[in-house]
């Protein structure tokens, strides 16, 4: 027999991110385990399964193919998850894997190729990846370019940049973001980048 543990972190992703969303402290994460023997999949709603994550029992019992547990209080970290069938068909069998637990995330989307940008303004995007809430509503974004502070409480993600007619050609702008999950101490994730002003 062939056996295979899915598992999904309910940490927040933006909709439409393409990869894996990964659990960071303390986010709930949602195993099954899967079993196919000579092509088949195995019914497992008769089989003894047992759950172990870093080698504490979490769980288990007749039919019990899915669990739902918490990660670590710490980030960066690993969970090893383990089911175990004591007696299938004689046999004992068990299934290993290691989920990373990571720290919170954020992507700065600035698409100006070499940094440099023309016209009087640039409009720059944060994707926050990996907190442990359920919505982006939940997080709190604070933009700084060249010093000054900027919060958009209806647009919080995206930064327009608005240049004064004076700006020079050449002029630089540091622009750093950084979003917090205002609830949960630590989970925290910051950018930057430097763009430049050309005519």
């Amino acid at each position: 027999p062939q056996m295979v543990i899915n598992w999904k972190a309910n940490s927040y992703v933006p909709s439409g991110f393409a990869g894996k969303a990964f659990p960071t402290a303390e986010s709930s994460v949602a195993a099954a385990l899967i079993m196919t023997e000579n092509g088949k999949l195995v019914n497992l709603a008769g089989q003894t399964i047992y759950w172990y994550v870093n080698e504490n029992f979490i769980g288990g019992g007749p039919g019990i193919s899915r669990i739902v547990f918490d990660a670590p209080i710490v980030a960066p970290n690993n969970i090893d998850l383990r089911a175990k069938l004591p007696d299938y068909k004689g046999s004992m069998l068990i299934e290993n894997i290691t989920i990373p637990v990571v720290n919170p995330e954020v992507a700065l989307q600035a698409p100006f190729p070499n940094g440099r940008f023309r016209g009087s303004s640039a409009r720059l995007t944060v994707l926050p990846l990996f907190f442990n809430v359920k919505s982006m509503e939940n997080l709190t974004f604070t933009w700084i370019a060249n010093g000054q502070s900027f919060s958009d409480t209806e647009d919080p993600d995206h930064l327009n940049l608005n240049l004064t007619s004076d700006t020079i050609p050449g002029s630089t702008i540091a622009i750093a973001i950084t979003v917090k999950n205002p609830i949960r101490y630590g989970d925290a994730a910051s950018a930057r980048t430097v763009l430049t002003f050309t005519e």
